[in-house]
């Protein structure tokens, strides 16, 4: 079996159109400034508001005991609503570390727009002035696709839907705090196949159970046969590949 390096030496990824990387290792890290809501001015009470938002991520009293966070600030029509969660496996600060360095990022590459979106391999960060919290969004989207082809279809696919059917049941039935699914399994004589997903622990069951459904139909629209994917949504994330991640 190919190496996690040799598998990703060819990579494309799919974001609102449809570029190849080649000869490197993806970083899985995107942010996303979205024009639909607007933008604010420089001395605006949404600009004053975001930065108090933001900048008490970067505080000591901030803790990601589940790696789950969600705030709001200010009144419509300058209310800024935000949330973060981190992967189920990643540390508490390593969590913290990757929100602060994702409210960093969006701040310089958004810097005049009410709504933005930042998603790493270890965390997700968005903030809005609309409500997002209890909402299943699952555009836009961020698809991570391998460029190498599995052949036996018929049974990619039968072990594939097996291990998203299990870890999206986990997933979903997870508590307020953290809702997050692995597993792996082989069929005789076929590879190891290795899952993740999680949906932001705001949504209900039903809803994480939804989303992540919806998240799985963009591995055949966007990555048919791909030997691995990696999809992140507003709201849920899923991975699957070859080799243990």
């Amino acid at each position: 079996m190919a190496s996690g390096r040799q598998l990703f030496s060819s990579l494309c990824i799919i974001l609102l159109h449809f570029v190849c990387l080649t000869n490197s290792l993806p970083s899985f890290s995107r942010t996303l400034c979205i024009d639909d809501t607007g933008n604010f001015t420089t001395n605006s009470a949404y600009k004053t508001n975001l930065e108090t938002l933001l900048s008490s991520l970067s505080s000591n009293r901030t803790t990601f005991p589940y790696g789950f966070y969600n705030a709001s600030i200010g009144q419509t029509p300058d209310a800024v609503n935000a949330i973060a969660y981190c992967r189920g496996d990643v540390e508490e600060d390593e969590c913290r570390q990757c929100v602060i360095d994702s409210s960093h990022n969006l701040k310089q590459s958004c810097p005049n727009k009410k709504e933005a979106i930042h998603w790493s391999d270890s965390c997700m960060l968005r903030y809005s002035s609309r409500s997002i919290l209890q909402k299943v969004e699952t555009g836009p989207r961020n698809v991570y696709c391998n460029t190498d082809n599995y052949t036996d279809i018929g049974r990619f696919y039968d072990l594939l839907r097996n291990l998203l059917d299990k870890a999206r049941g986990e997933a979903a039935a997870g508590g307020p705090f953290r809702k997050f699914g692995t597993g792996n399994a082989t069929d005789p004589g076929f590879t190891r196949m290795y899952v993740l997903v999680q949906c932001t622990p705001d949504l209900t069951e039903a809803q994480c159970n939804g989303c992540l459904d919806t998240a799985a139909t963009f591995i055949r629209t966007y990555c048919y046969a791909r030997q691995g994917s990696v999809i992140f949504t507003p709201s849920c994330n899923l991975r699957h590949e070859l080799y243990p991640f």
